[in-house]
């Protein structure tokens, strides 16, 4: 048991040193599992606008070429009804994820924008 005339406080230096290391650490994970988050919105967001490139660039402007061709191959005979409702069928299909591609892909920038301090709004995140 020390001496309260020789105790020169160490314990309690030491106890403040590990609480500092603790806090040290603390951060430092908390900094790593912000950069994993940032690293795994980033990705995200890159697979979503890709996605939204390719249904508007290639999938939506197939599907309503052949909806048109279709619909103008009932008009003359050549095609039966089903065959031009399955066209309109895919070309709605088509929007609807077209349209689900660009909620995405805001979701996931607003995400990003949200880890990296961004203004919502403003400018591109890539």
């Amino acid at each position: 048991m020390p001496l309260p005339l020789f105790d020169r406080g160490s314990d309690t230096v030491r106890a403040t040193r590990l609480r500092g290391d603790a806090a040290k650490v603390s951060a430092e994970a908390v900094e790593a599992r912000l950069r994993a988050e940032q690293a795994a919105a980033t990705a995200t967001a890159r697979a979503a606008n890709t996605r939204l490139s390719i249904l508007t660039k290639e999938a939506l402007p197939e599907a309503e070429a052949a909806f048109e061709a279709a619909d103008q191959g009932y008009a003359i005979g050549r095609f039966d009804l089903t065959t031009t409702l399955q066209a309109r069928a895919a070309l709605i299909d088509v929007r609807q994820a077209t349209i689900a591609a660009r909620r995405d892909a805001r979701a996931a920038d607003l995400l990003l924008r949200s880890l990296i301090g961004a203004a919502p709004f403003d400018g591109d995140t890539q």
